[in-house]
């Protein structure tokens, strides 16, 4: 498949690394949105010699406050809630998915966790990385999503 090559005027704000690929996030002269690109699709940069002055609206923190990963969407943030296993539990624990994370309940059965995100393909995949060791509680739409995404996967079997 051939990529197609675009063109932008570009002002960079920040380099943000996410699953060992580095990205920039800045804005697209002329049209002021915010835009992310990864660094090993740019095929080449060229200085415009044009000096910019970066918004003082862009705060990278609140940027992504509410996001896992590098995809910000207009969307609001929803409570997510997850049940993981028993066995999965003390990973979460250690490690939270997202500084969000609240624990709900936590006890030899299980561990029930709230997180405050936008739902996007990062936080599906998360979800999914987590196998048949979690369980999404809320919202309904990302519990039908997941479930879907496993059914199709099962049936690719076939």
């Amino acid at each position: 498949m051939d990529a197609v090559v675009k063109t932008y005027l570009f002002e960079p704000y920040i380099l943000k690394e996410y699953k060992s690929r580095w990205y920039v996030i800045g804005m697209e002269t002329g049209s002021g949105k915010l835009k992310t690109f990864s660094l090993d699709r740019v095929e080449s940069v060229t200085e415009t010699g044009v000096k910019f002055k970066m918004s003082v609206k862009f705060d990278s923190a609140k940027y992504f406050e509410h996001s896992l990963g590098i995809t910000v969407t207009d969307d609001a943030p929803e409570k997510i809630e997850l049940e993981f296993s028993s066995e999965m539990a003390p990973y979460v624990l250690t490690q939270n998915l997202h500084p969000t994370q609240k624990i709900l309940r936590s006890d030899n059965e299980s561990l029930l966790i709230s997180l405050d995100l936008i739902v996007t393909f990062e936080v599906i995949n998360t979800i999914l990385s987590f196998g048949e060791n979690v369980k999404v509680l809320k919202p309904e739409h990302l519990k039908e999503k997941v479930k879907r995404t496993l059914s199709e996967c099962l049936n690719s079997y076939d």
